[in-house]
């Protein structure tokens, strides 16, 4: 048996959509990126925060601050870094993937670039 942690899928109290990448290339050669749905899950949400200036990118007069955060959801396969979360009409890129409480959950590891005018 785990721990309380561990055991409260109550926690999961936010929907996110995992897609996955799915390049395929068109008639012409020309390479198509394109996102299908690999699933639509439960999960918790807990941001991480901004990066320091040492992490921002400076892009002509605009500064991007990195986003990032952890989702916690039930274990399941298919997830790695060629994935992206899509959370409330944000797209977060998958940077890491790690197990958590015996293979019942998952942590996703994830970030996005905000734009600071």
């Amino acid at each position: 048996m785990g721990s309380k942690r561990q055991d409260n899928i109550g926690e999961l109290d936010r929907r996110i959509v995992i897609e996955k990448n799915s390049p395929s290339v068109a008639n012409d050669g020309q390479r198509i990126t394109s996102w299908t749905t690999l699933a639509t899950v439960w999960a918790r949400w807990s941001p991480v925060g901004v990066a320091s200036s040492g992490s921002e990118v400076e892009q002509s007069d605009e500064i991007r601050g990195i986003h990032r955060g952890v989702f916690r959801i039930r274990n399941r396969s298919g997830i790695n870094n060629m994935c992206r979360i899509l959370y409330n009409s944000v797209r977060w890129e998958v940077v890491g993937v790690r197990e958590d409480g015996r293979n019942n959950y998952m942590l996703i590891d994830v970030e996005t670039r905000k734009l600071f005018t």
